[in-house]
């Protein structure tokens, strides 16, 4: 399966060794929400483009990322995430790819707004 990552998954952040056996297929964009909820993102529904990576993904690694994600397939309404479709456009060839990513299940009342769409420039920005 395909997964778009946009926050602590992504190469170099805190959670990124989880996708150590996966294939990475590019670097990519969707169009959602970003925000960040102290410490870690998420994305809602929106038109923003928000800046991720994608990989394909064996079903142990999708396990544990449902498991990091906490997201129950057999009860996604009371999911702190939910996997969905989405479209992605990859940078580098402008290829558009139908995978999943995890969206926020939750009100984002707390969270603080990421215009730029890109979690890895906030986190740079931040410890400067």
């Amino acid at each position: 399966m395909r997964i778009f990552v946009y926050g602590t998954l992504m190469s170099g952040l805190q959670r990124a060794t989880v996708l150590n056996n996966s294939q990475f297929l590019g670097a990519g964009i969707i169009q959602a929400t970003l925000y960040n909820l102290g410490s870690y993102p998420c994305i809602t529904e929106g038109s923003t483009k928000v800046v991720g990576e994608i990989y394909e993904v064996g079903g142990t690694t999708l396990q544990e990322l449902d498991m990091i994600e906490g997201y129950d397939e057999e009860s996604p309404e009371a999911s702190l995430y939910c996997r969905k479709q989405v479209t992605a456009t990859i940078h580098d060839s402008n290829t558009q790819l139908l995978l999943e990513a995890y969206y926020y299940n939750l009100p984002v009342e707390n969270g603080l707004l990421l215009e730029s769409g890109d979690y890895r420039m906030y986190i740079e920005t931040q410890q400067e």
